[in-house]
């Protein structure tokens, strides 16, 4: 694994994280239990590969990276080239094929700035089922006098053809539908139609200013992500969706305030953030269960947080809103 995350406060998770069935089946079952003396599974890994990075160092609060990764391997996918997830399930013939991906970027450390820009992607998006293809990232820590400043930029490209994994491991998540539809098996809306995000950019960007304080770090927050930004989150484009999962939020702003506190190589971050968004998709803590079709949605939601954190290497570096 050659670290396929982008972001920080809007991490995308894996970019490289790709998925394919097991075992060449010449049947692709709606239910993949069907059966269960042959159940079908999907099979998931990260692309291993190399990165070959150059520093240029004049102290530690002095360093120009620059690095280029490269990382491939394999899965298994059916041989006739009309076949398609969405509405075939057959396949008599299958052969290894290769995914390769690469990553590019640069970080540039001063004694009162951090700055770092971030590409990752990915080919056979449509073969892999992978959640995301792409994913790029701008992210600047900065002080100036007592004022702490943090921005950061991130856009995702969604897969072309997401799968649906279900928290059992298997393919496709019946419980999301009344009825059983090839299409099931990918992010889709209760009409088996793919999700608007899939192949799409979005972009989301997170801004925090905070006062400097020997061991205390009080700040407020600012978040907007637009309808089709894919990330590692409840409030992704890919969780957050209206009654019949036909459209996300529509755009969803977030305005928060919290702290840092830090003892040691604890850090402490109580926070708290008020989310608003243009389409009604949040739910009721009265009604938990995933996407039921007669729940009551809102269009605004808070969260509060208390996140302790221990690190054995006290320089933890930019992610948590300190410069070392």
């Amino acid at each position: 694994n050659f670290d396929g995350d982008v972001g920080v406060n809007l991490s995308t998770g894996d970019v490289t994280r790709i998925y394919y069935i097991q075992g060449t089946p010449t049947a692709i079952p709606l239910d993949p239990n069907s059966d269960p003396a042959n159940p079908l599974e999907v099979a998931q890994k990260t692309l291993p590969g190399f990165v070959l990075r150059y520093n240029k160092v004049k102290d530690q609060n002095n360093i120009n990276s620059y690095y280029f990764g490269l990382g491939a391997a394999t899965y298994e996918y059916p041989n006739d080239p009309n076949f398609n997830i969405l509405d075939t399930s057959a396949s008599q013939d299958w052969s290894r094929k290769v995914a390769l991906g690469y990553k590019l970027g640069l970080m540039i450390r001063r004694p009162t700035s951090f700055t770092s820009l971030q590409y990752i992607s990915q080919n056979n998006d449509n073969e892999t089922g992978t959640l995301l293809k792409s994913a790029a990232s701008f992210y600047s820590l900065f002080r100036v006098n007592s004022l702490m400043t943090e921005l950061e930029i991130t856009g995702s490209e969604g897969g072309e053809t997401p799968y649906r994994i279900a928290r059992d491991g298997t393919f496709g998540d019946p419980d999301l539908f009344t009825a059983q539809l090839a299409t099931n098996r990918i992010f889709a809306d209760r009409a088996g139609n793919k999700q608007n995000w899939a192949g799409q950019w979005g972009m989301g960007t997170f801004a925090r200013v905070g006062w400097i304080y020997q061991n205390f770090r009080p700040y407020v927050s600012y978040r907007y992500l637009d309808d089709n930004f894919v990330y590692r989150s409840r409030i992704g484009a890919q969780n957050l969706r209206t009654n019949d999962l036909s459209m996300s939020h529509g755009g969803l702003q977030g305005v928060g305030f919290g702290a840092f506190m830090y003892q040691g190589n604890f850090i402490i971050n109580p926070r708290f953030e008020h989310l608003k968004a243009q389409n009604e998709v949040f739910g009721r803590s009265s009604q938990i269960s995933q996407f039921p079709q007669d729940q009551q949605l809102s269009d605004s939601d808070f969260s509060f947080f208390i996140n302790v954190s221990y690190f054995f290497n006290e320089r933890t570096g930019p992610r948590t809103f300190r410069l070392l």
